[in-house]
């Protein structure tokens, strides 16, 4: 393990490093997003708005003639008004849906963080992998000089030296490839950050051993996981709906109503007219329309139910999959602890007539298993994201940085 620490360590010192970010500064970059930002714009006008119903649904003025004269004219009014039940039922209707709009707004949120977590990873590990890269060149460049100067030795063979030169290509060319790779990932976060390019990522990673305390103790956030958060608000909606279609089916008084006739303009009172539109609730006329409702509610519990036993599912995989590679993890890291390869190494370097190429050998073999070591470590994280996704906890408020110990907020 302290070897693959001084290889990260190594890997900072050899790159020009101008600058340093913090990982709680890149995730905090997701609530600046452009889709959030125009996302939090529409929540602002829709938390202004009263979506309220009026008492009154309208209001309605007619005008008719008797037998064609004009002197005998009739004029009526009538309002039509909405019930203290519609009311209610259209405001809590609108309730639900600001929720559904803020829920929406967290999926976008967890999408951003996501994608930034997984970066992080991909980044901080790339600057490893590229370390030992180049400390597994150097050795292939001495394994290749070494061969160059045997030519002549009666033990040579040519293959040694191709088979050597050929690694060393090719790791020249991988080299290369994570020099890319670590350049384009420094400029997305540079476009999330507006920071300038050329940095290192600033923070310590939560340990390893840490990293499995936290994922057994990790349980699936089934109250604010967005996912189920949504399904149930579709449920809600499918509620607030048929609450709206009773509210309006139970209404009895339709309209109010004032009519004036002029046929006998001497007598005011005979001519004018209040009245009162009633109306008789009948089930049968909502049957159908309540009935859609009420299968799309049952379709959305079912495919919420249907969630959240996949999570807990993938869950139980995923920390099955860490286990297993965290026991890798800890052979491999017993295996370096223990090995003799380096006092081997700083042991018979010294002494004369010892094989060179059996001690570039013997290094070889120390940095494959770091290398090895550094693929399971850099899994393990992997799948603590994958984990912390698949909770629902990545988007819970207040926001913790869950790559740091102990879980800083941002």
């Amino acid at each position: 393990m302290k070897n693959l620490f001084c290889f990260i360590l190594l890997a900072i010192l050899t790159f020009p490093i101008t600058a340093q970010i913090s990982i709680k500064e890149i995730l905090g970059s997701a609530k600046r997003e452009k889709s959030m930002l125009r996302h939090q714009q529409q929540m602002d006008f829709i938390g202004k708005k009263s979506y309220e119903m009026p008492w009154l649904d309208g209001i309605e003025f007619r005008t008719e003639t008797n037998d064609f004269v004009l002197r005998e004219q009739e004029f009526t009014a009538r309002a039509s008004n909405n019930s203290r039940a519609e009311r209610k039922a259209e405001s809590s209707f609108q309730k639900t849906m600001k929720k559904i709009y803020s829920t929406d707004e967290q999926i976008l949120l967890t999408d951003f963080l996501e994608e930034r977590y997984r970066l992080i990873v991909e980044t901080y590990f790339l600057q490893t992998h590229l370390s030992l890269k180049k400390a597994s060149g150097k050795v292939h460049k001495d394994q290749l000089k070494v061969l160059q100067k045997s030519v002549n030795l009666s033990g040579f063979k040519i293959n040694d030296l191709i088979k050597a030169d050929n690694s060393r290509k090719e790791n020249e060319r991988e080299i290369l490839e994570l020099e890319e790779a670590l350049t384009y990932n420094q400029q997305v976060i540079s476009d999330w950050t507006k920071s300038k390019k050329g940095f290192e990522i600033k923070g310590d990673f939560i340990p390893i051993d840490k990293v499995m305390e936290k994922a057994r103790k990790l349980k699936l956030n089934a109250h604010s996981h967005v996912k189920l958060m949504r399904w149930a608000l579709n449920i809600e909606r499918s509620d607030r709906e048929l609450d709206i279609i009773e509210a309006q089916n139970r209404k009895w008084v339709d309209f109010y109503q004032v009519k004036y006739g002029s046929s006998n303009p001497t007598e005011f009172r005979s001519d004018f007219t209040i009245g009162i539109g009633l109306r008789i609730p009948l089930k049968k006329s909502i049957r159908i329309k309540t009935s859609e409702i009420k299968i799309e509610k049952l379709i959305d519990e079912n495919n919420k139910a249907h969630i959240k036993e996949e999570l807990q599912e993938e869950m139980k995989f995923i920390l099955s999959k860490m286990e297993t590679k965290y026991r890798l993890y800890q052979l491999l890291n017993s295996q370096i602890q223990n090995s003799q390869a380096n006092t081997i190494y700083q042991k018979y370097k010294n002494i004369e007539g010892t094989s060179p190429l059996a001690l570039l050998q013997l290094k070889e073999s120390d940095l494959k298993t770091q290398y090895e070591l550094f693929e399971v470590e850099q899994n393990i994280y992997q799948l603590y994201i994958d984990l912390i996704v698949a909770s629902g906890h990545i988007a819970k408020v207040p926001f913790v940085n869950f790559l740091s110990e102990k879980f800083s907020r941002f």
